[in-house]
């Protein structure tokens, strides 16, 4: 154990400041206020314990962050974000090559965007401050095929890649592992091929791991052989996304997808019969009988994501997903029967729970059991009653809460209990995406206790309680920005970015 470790239990933060290793650091109380809304203790005390007192004491709290995160290998989105605040960068600027300057630049191989949706511009910026990235999750950015070449440039040292948002053809496709051998592709999109252009393409790249089928054209005895071909491939789907904007109010809506026509019921029951280590992701239509739905979940212990939504009444017992204890993601938005989660209670790994406009939900208490739960959709859900189990999964950073279920219902039927937002605010620090309740415009200066909050949306209010004006007010230090393309934020509202860079 080194010395730094060893000290770390007699580390304290104090307004009248810091003492490592026996010794005080004075350091002024806005600099100390400033390193504890960015830093966890341990590696605040690494950084003054490698500049020694007397540099400390002189340093600011901007440089003293600055120093912390040069030292990281890997960070997470959240952690962007805070070094992002505290450096006065604005990841969405074009301006932001002219605004960073060389020793504001990270040195880290590894960026988790934790299923963040982020534009292409923020994925170039975010290349400029990390340009040693050797790994980073690009899952949730879409991108076209010159893009992706430029962001591959701007990362010299990348080693793996995942494909799977990006709009490309069977010839780019192509043409892109054999440009870059050195990347290890593990996850393809859904490129329109056949089966003969995509073993070629799987002959070229023994690395991916997934597969989206969605436009692969695929008979069930071409599958059976391709899967015992190469058995490499853990996951693999045949859904297709697409979005639709819904009239004027610009709703995201997700519930347009289906299978590869060539593969019916029958056959992907025996097809996760023949292979059921292969899928670990799945996407269900509504049209399966309940028998199917059981034996389906049976033969899939391990599953870790599942989509079942839209079922249109045709389900209200889910009870038969209660062996899904490894499951990480579950989307059941849609499902207006659906009125019972409490088997949610053991799936302790649960991180993202979507359950937009289950009408005949009433109980949540189950969130009472989901330690892990980061991300949190339940817009919509008119009968709950009781929001405190909420207020205790203080590691949400996503929470939607929208009161109008569907944009035919008017806002007069949401119910009268909705959750208090001052205490919402005070119990969810890490809170970055929120999507308002019905709430009053009085309350919403609630929402400055959100020091992550990057993102925010009022579509349950009605005229909306909230705008750029008192925004700024609640959030004097930081750059408000109301975004207009949809198709990249999928919901209106406001970006709350770092505060704008001084230029005089």
């Amino acid at each position: 154990m080194s010395a730094v470790d060893q000290s770390y239990t007699g580390f304290n933060v104090r307004l009248d400041g810091i003492t490592v290793e026996g010794k005080p650091v004075h350091l002024p109380a806005e600099v100390l206020a400033t390193i504890n809304s960015f830093l966890d203790p341990k590696t605040m005390l690494i950084t003054l314990t490698a500049l020694g007192t007397k540099k400390a004491a002189g340093a600011s709290s901007s440089e003293l962050i600055r120093l912390s995160y040069r030292e990281k290998s890997s960070l997470t989105y959240s952690e962007l974000q805070s070094y992002l605040r505290s450096q006065n960068l604005d990841l969405s600027s074009e301006n932001f090559a002219a605004s960073l300057q060389d020793n504001q630049q990270l040195k880290v191989t590894s960026l988790d965007l934790q299923n963040e949706t982020i534009t292409y511009q923020q994925l170039v910026n975010i290349a400029r401050l990390c340009p040693l990235l050797t790994s980073i999750d690009l899952s949730n950015i879409t991108m076209t095929y010159g893009e992706l070449q430029n962001v591959v440039q701007l990362l010299p040292r990348l080693t793996s890649f995942d494909l799977s948002a990006v709009t490309i053809s069977y010839n780019q496709l192509r043409d892109f592992i054999d440009f870059h051998p050195r990347l290890t592709i593990t996850k393809l999109p859904p490129t329109v091929m056949s089966y003969y252009q995509l073993r070629t393409i799987l002959d070229k790249c023994r690395s991916v791991t997934y597969l989206n089928l969605s436009y692969t054209l695929v008979s069930y005895d071409e599958l059976v052989e391709f899967l015992t071909f190469y058995p490499t491939i853990s996951s693999f789907d045949f859904y297709r996304k697409e979005q639709r904007l819904l009239n004027d109010n610009s709703v995201y809506n997700n519930a347009v997808s289906h299978y590869s026509e060539g593969i019916t019921n029958h056959q992907l029951i025996e097809l996760i019969r023949k292979f059921p280590t292969h899928i670990n992701s799945l996407h269900l239509r509504n049209d399966y009988t309940p028998n199917e739905f059981t034996e389906i979940i049976s033969l899939l212990p391990h599953l870790t994501e599942l989509h079942l939504g839209f079922s249109e009444g045709l389900l209200s017992d889910f009870s038969f997903l209660a062996p899904l204890t490894q499951l990480r993601h579950l989307y059941l938005s849609g499902n207006w029967t659906l009125g019972n989660l409490d088997f949610l209670s053991t799936f302790t790994r649960l991180e993202t729970l979507e359950v937009e406009n289950c009408h005949a939900l009433s109980n949540i208490n189950f969130l009472n059991s989901l330690p892990n739960i980061r991300h949190l959709n339940l817009s919509g859900c008119m009968h709950v009653q009781d929001y405190s189990p909420i207020y205790s999964r203080s590691n949400l950073v996503y929470l939607k809460l929208r009161a109008v279920p569907t944009l035919d219902i008017e806002l007069e039927t949401v119910p009268s209990s909705l959750p208090n937002l001052e205490t919402l605010c005070s119990s969810l620090p890490n809170l970055e995406y929120f999507v308002l309740p019905k709430t009053s415009a009085e309350s919403i200066r609630h929402l400055g206790r959100l020091t992550k909050l990057h993102h925010i949306v009022d579509l349950s209010n009605e005229p909306s309680v909230i705008d750029e004006s008192n925004l700024r007010s609640i959030f004097p230090n930081r750059s408000i920005e109301r975004p207009t393309d949809y198709n990249k934020y999928f919901l209106s509202g406001y970006m709350i970015g770092p505060a704008p860079t001084n230029t005089n």
